[in-house]
């Protein structure tokens, strides 16, 4: 399965992922603002895994600096946002494409500590990852082996 590097903010995503699971919806969808990704609009809409990297310039807290601890399944995506009874739509500006995801996964590696933007390559082994999130949402492999401490997801329970 295909997979991109998401650039953001760590306090934004867990309120977000928060009210998603106090909302009881099946899905959670969020956007992209700082510009239209052509690395995602050439894909077909196959699922994907979104990897939430704390960008630098945006995470005051040292501890997460360049750190993934999430990655969202993405099963759709689309230009216009999503609406609908059983979907979490979170509230964002001027948004560029929008993520529609059934799971969200906190992330470890073996040893416990959190994933980093080293565990990563860009899977055009010729372009430097952390270059080219600036200019685009980046497809990814992971370098590393990880494990899901905590899967969020909405099941029917009868």
């Amino acid at each position: 399965m295909k997979s991109y590097f998401y650039p953001t903010r760590p306090e934004w995503f867990d309120e977000e992922l928060e009210n998603w699971k106090n909302s009881g919806k099946k899905y959670f969808c969020f956007a992209f603002t700082s510009f239209t990704p052509q690395t995602i609009v050439e894909e077909n809409h196959s699922e994907f895994w979104m990897y939430l990297y704390y960008s630098d310039n945006r995470t005051p807290d040292e501890k997460l600096k360049r750190v993934v601890q999430y990655r969202a399944r993405v099963v759709d995506y689309s230009f216009d946002e999503y609406v609908g009874g059983n979907m979490y739509v979170a509230d964002q500006p001027d948004p560029k494409v929008w993520f529609k995801c059934e799971t969200v996964e906190e992330l470890r590696r073996n040893d416990g500590s959190f994933l980093t933007a080293d565990d990563f390559e860009h899977q055009n082994q010729d372009t430097t990852l952390l270059y080219s999130i600036r200019t685009s949402i980046a497809p990814v492999n992971r370098l590393n082996s990880a494990v899901t401490v905590q899967e969020i997801k909405h099941s029917l329970i009868d």
